[in-house]
């Protein structure tokens, strides 16, 4: 986690002439934001410098050199102390992206969660599509003061491996 960050902002534009904004963190660390994104589409109605004035003196928060999430310098919010991020990441984890259809729905190459529990259930009286997976998952963000547990069915819905999810529980749980 990088705190009360020095920020430098380069802008540039991508092949369809959109603004694209890079960021260079404590003069080390370098984020480019895609066009589509908040931070390069403010480059439509502020300069490199208000931008970088906006951004400066954020929190950053890494992992394996690529910003996984961060909120700007007016950000007055909640932020997990470095002792309660370094917990976090013991007992809950940081865990890759996997390969399957699902994880296409979240943004970045990591997640900040861990499976807990994966238990196969099956339902008799539904013949070849009563086999379910159940899935317990807790996750967690440095800017957020709760932990997320969501309890999910997981279904082979055809046999080309396509699967189907519902949630069936989700809660935030307090950190104290």
């Amino acid at each position: 986690m990088r705190r009360n960050a020095k920020v430098e902002v380069k802008a540039s534009t991508d092949r369809k002439n959109h603004p694209v904004a890079e960021i260079k963190v404590d003069g080390e660390l370098t984020h480019r934001f895609p066009s589509t994104s908040r931070i390069s589409k403010a480059l439509e109605v502020m300069t490199p410098i208000q931008l970088q004035e906006r951004l400066d003196g954020g929190q950053y928060f890494f992992i394996n050199g690529i910003l996984f999430d961060f909120r700007d310098g007016e950000y007055g919010g909640f932020v997990h102390t470095d002792e309660g991020i370094d917990a976090l990441q013991d007992v809950i984890g940081i865990r890759g992206r996997d390969d399957s259809r699902l994880s296409r729905n979240d943004q970045g190459t990591a997640k900040l969660s861990k499976v807990w529990s994966t238990k196969k259930i099956q339902v008799p009286g539904m013949d070849n599509g009563g086999a379910f997976d159940s899935r317990l998952t807790f996750s967690w963000n440095p800017f957020i003061e709760t932990i997320r547990s969501n309890f999910d069915i997981v279904r082979l819905i055809c046999l080309n491996g396509m699967t189907g999810l519902t949630s069936l529980f989700s809660a935030k749980i307090p950190l104290v």
